[in-house]
C-alpha cells in the first residue's frame, strides 16, 4: 500500500525529517507536533524542516494532502490531447484516492479501538457496579453489627448498674453505703476490737473474765469482719468483671463504628469508580461516534475521488482524436465515415474540394491548424476547427498590448488574418498604406459581406492633413451623403414625395422631379439656381430664330420679321 503519512519521535534538537512519499506541491504537505496542526516548517525534496525542534519525546506526524478543490487540466471540446496533462490529472486522481484510502483505513482502525474500548469501559462499569451493590450490603450488615454492640453494651451498663446497685445497702437514713464502705467499717471495728483485746490481754492478770469475755468478742468481730471481707471482695470481683464487659462492649462498638466508617468510604469509593467507569464509557461512545463520523467522511471523500476519477476517464474516452497529416496535399482521398484529420500546414485549405463550413474569408496559412472530419453520407469533409500552432507568435493577447507598444506592430500583420466579434481600441485607428495599394483605407461591408463602402485617405502628393469631423446628429433618417470626388459631389437627390416629412432650414437637395436644384428656408421649398445662366433672348432680327442656346434657361421673345 502507498505511504502518506509518516511517524518521528522528537529528541528536543532535531528539526530535519526524511519523507519517503512523492508529492506534487509543497503546499499538499502537512505536520503535527503531539496532534496539533502546524505550519512552522518547510519542504525542500524529501526534507521538511522544522523552524524549531520538535520537543524531546514530541508525537511528530508528517502526511501528504492532495488539493481536490479543482482538476489539473481542464480539456475543453476538441481540444489537444497532451501527455503532460493527462499523466497530471491522474496522477493528481491517485495521489487523492490513495490519501483517502488511508483516512479511511485509520478511521475504521479507530472506530473499531474505540468499540473494544468502549466494551471493556461498559464491563468495568458493571464490575464497579456489582462491587458498590456488595460494598453497600457490607455497610448495612456491618451497621446492622453496630447497632447490636450498642444494644449488648447498653445490656452490659445496665448489668453493671445492677451489680454496683447490688453491692450497696441501706444506711438507716434513706441513703446507701456501699459495700467497701462497709467492708472498711468493719476493718475500722476489727481493729477496735483488737485494740480492746491487747488491753484485755494486758488487763487479763486483773480481770480473765474480762479478757475471755472480750476474747470471744474478739473472735466473733474477727469472724464478722472476716464474712465482711469475702462479701466486699466477691462484690469487687463483680463490678469489675461488669466493668470489664462494658469495656469490651464499648471496644466492640468502637471497632463496629470503624468497620462501618471504612465500609462507607469503600462505598464511596466504589461509587467514585462507577461514576469515572460511567463517564469512560461516555467519552469512549463519543469517540466511537468521531471515529464513525471520521469513517463517513473519509468513505464521501473516497467517492467523491471514485467520481471525479470515473468523470476523467469518460472525457478522456469522449475526446475525439484527429490524426496528423502535414498539409492540404496529403488529405486522404478515399476516407472513411466520421475519419478525422489534423492538417498542420493549412495553406491552400481555402480553394480545397469536397470542403462544406469553411468560415468565410479564411485563408489558410503554416501557421495555422485546420481539423477536419469527413461525412460519408455527403461525400464531403466538413469543417470542425482552426488554432494556431503558436498563438503567442501569431496573435497579440491583452498583456502584451498593454505592456508592449511593439505588440501591435510584431503580431497582427499577418496575413489572412480575421478579428471575429466586436473589437474595441482606446485610441487612433491608422490605416496605413502603401506603394502597391496606395492610400490608407477602412472598407465598411454590407451584412454580408458582398460590397461595401471604402474611406480612403488622399495620396501622398496632396500633402494633406487635416481632421473630417462628422455631425453630432443627422437632420433626417433618410438623408445620404453623396460621394465627393476632384470634380464633383453627388448631393442627396429625390422626387419631390420624397422630400423630408421634417425639414430644416438649410437643407439642400435635388428635385428629380422638377429636374431643379432646391433648397429649404425654414418656411418653404424655393429653387436654387444651376444649368448655365438666366438669358432673356430677343430673338434673331436676321434669320427670325431663337439665339437661346439649348444648355440655358431663356425666355423667348418670339421671332422678329
Amino acid at each position: 500500500m502507498a505511504t502518506t503519512t509518516q511517524t518521528f519521535t522528537g529528541t528536543g534538537s532535531q528539526t530535519q525529517f526524511s519523507i519517503a512519499f512523492p508529492y506534487r506541491d509543497t503546499a499538499d504537505v502537512k505536520a503535527t507536533i503531539d496532534a496539533v496542526v502546524t505550519t512552522a516548517f518547510s519542504v525542500s525534496g524529501s526534507t521538511v524542516t522544522f523552524n524549531s525542534a520538535p520537543a524531546n519525546g514530541a508525537a511528530v506526524i508528517i502526511f501528504r494532502r492532495t488539493s481536490n478543490d479543482t482538476i489539473e487540466a481542464d480539456f475543453q471540446s476538441g481540444s489537444a490531447l497532451r501527455a503532460v496533462d493527462l499523466n497530471n490529472n491522474f496522477e493528481q486522481v491517485l495521489f487523492v484516492t490513495q490519501e483517502s484510502s488511508d483516512l479511511s483505513d485509520t478511521a475504521t482502525t479507530n472506530a473499531s479501538t474505540a468499540v473494544t474500548d468502549a466494551a471493556a469501559a461498559v464491563a468495568t462499569s458493571n464490575t464497579a457496579n456489582t462491587n458498590s451493590t456488595n460494598a453497600v450490603n457490607t455497610a448495612n450488615t456491618a451497621s446492622t453489627n453496630a447497632s447490636a454492640a450498642v444494644t449488648t453494651a447498653n445490656a452490659a451498663d445496665t448489668n453493671a448498674t445492677a451489680a454496683l446497685n447490688n453491692s450497696r445497702e441501706s444506711d438507716g437514713s434513706g441513703g446507701f453505703v456501699s459495700a467497701i464502705t462497709k467492708a472498711n467499717t468493719a476493718i475500722t471495728t476489727a481493729n477496735a476490737a483488737t485494740t480492746q483485746a491487747a488491753t484485755a490481754v494486758t488487763d487479763s492478770a486483773s480481770a480473765v473474765t474480762t479478757a475471755n469475755s472480750a476474747s470471744t468478742a474478739a473472735s466473733s468481730a474477727v469472724s464478722t469482719a472476716n464474712t465482711a471481707s469475702t462479701n466486699a471482695t466477691t462484690a469487687l470481683n463483680t463490678a469489675n468483671s461488669a466493668a470489664t464487659d462494658a469495656a469490651s462492649a464499648i471496644s466492640t462498638a468502637n471497632s463496629a463504628t470503624t468497620v462501618a466508617n471504612s465500609t462507607i468510604a469503600t462505598a464511596n469509593t466504589a461509587s467514585t469508580n462507577a461514576t469515572n467507569a460511567v463517564n469512560t464509557a461516555n467519552t469512549a461512545a463519543t469517540n466511537a461516534s468521531t471515529a464513525l463520523s471520521t469513517a463517513n467522511t473519509a468513505s464521501t471523500n473516497a467517492t467523491n475521488a471514485v467520481t471525479t476519477a470515473n468523470a476523467a476517464s469518460t472525457a478522456v474516452s469522449n475526446a475525439a482524436f484527429y490524426g496528423p497529416i502535414a498539409n492540404v496535399a496529403a488529405i486522404p482521398g478515399s476516407p472513411a465515415d466520421q475519419d478525422r484529420i489534423e492538417i498542420l500546414d493549412s495553406t491552400g485549405i481555402q480553394s480545397f474540394s469536397p470542403l462544406t463550413g469553411l468560415p468565410s474569408g479564411f485563408t489558410g496559412s503554416s501557421d495555422l491548424t485546420v481539423r477536419l472530419q469527413y461525412s460519408s453520407s455527403g461525400s464531403t469533409w466538413e469543417w470542425k476547427q482552426y488554432f494556431a500552432e503558436d498563438p503567442e507568435a501569431r496573435y497579440a493577447t491583452n498583456a502584451s498590448v498593454n505592456t508592449n507598444t511593439t505588440a501591435i506592430a510584431t503580431k497582427m500583420p499577418i496575413a489572412g488574418g480575421t478579428f471575429s466579434g466586436a473589437v474595441s481600441f482606446d485610441d487612433n485607428v491608422i490605416a496605413r498604406g502603401d506603394s502597391t495599394n496606395g492610400s490608407g483605407a477602412i472598407t465598411l461591408n454590407c451584412e454580408i459581406n458582398t460590397h461595401g463602402i471604402k474611406i480612403k485617405g488622399p495620396p501622398h502628393s496632396a500633402g494633406a492633413s487635416y481632421t473630417l469631423v462628422l455631425p453630432n446628429s443627422l437632420r433626417s433618417t433618410t438623408s445620404t451623403i453623396g460621394t465627393i470626388t476632384d470634380t464633383a459631389a453627388d448631393i442627396p437627390t429625390g422626387s419631390t414625395a420624397q422630400r423630408p416629412s421634417s425639414p430644416a432650414a438649410g437643407q439642400f437637395r435635388f428635385n428629380s422631379t422638377d429636374s431643379k436644384f432646391e433648397g429649404y428656408d425654414g418656411s418653404d421649398w424655393g429653387e436654387i439656381g444651376g444649368g448655365g445662366a438666366a438669358i432673356i433672348d430677343g430673338g434673331d432680327f436676321n434669320s427670325a430664330s431663337s439665339i437661346a442656346g439649348a444648355s440655358t434657361q431663356t425666355f423667348d421673345g418670339g421671332e422678329f420679321t
